[in-house]
């Protein structure tokens, strides 16, 4: 759908899940899409370096959600 926008599937897959879900940390998305790990993680680190997410620890979890203060 936007993974041509975006670059990659595991980009849209990591926008799309905390669209619908208002939040999600890196196992839970990628075990919702059966997807590897370690590239679901590199793209929250790409988004929150970017300002598109946010993130906080919860413990030994960090959930992601989308920033408030980014201007799209």
């Amino acid at each position: 759908m936007i993974e041509t926008l975006l670059g990659s599937k595991n980009a849209e897959r990591v926008l799309m899940y905390i669209f619908a879900r208002e939040d999600g940390y890196a196992r839970e998305i990628a075990g919702f899409h059966g997807t590897d790990l370690k590239s679901i993680q590199l793209q929250l680190d790409k988004f929150e370096k970017s300002g598109v997410l946010a993130s906080r620890s919860v413990g030994r979890t960090r959930p992601y959600v989308f920033n408030l203060h980014y201007p799209f």
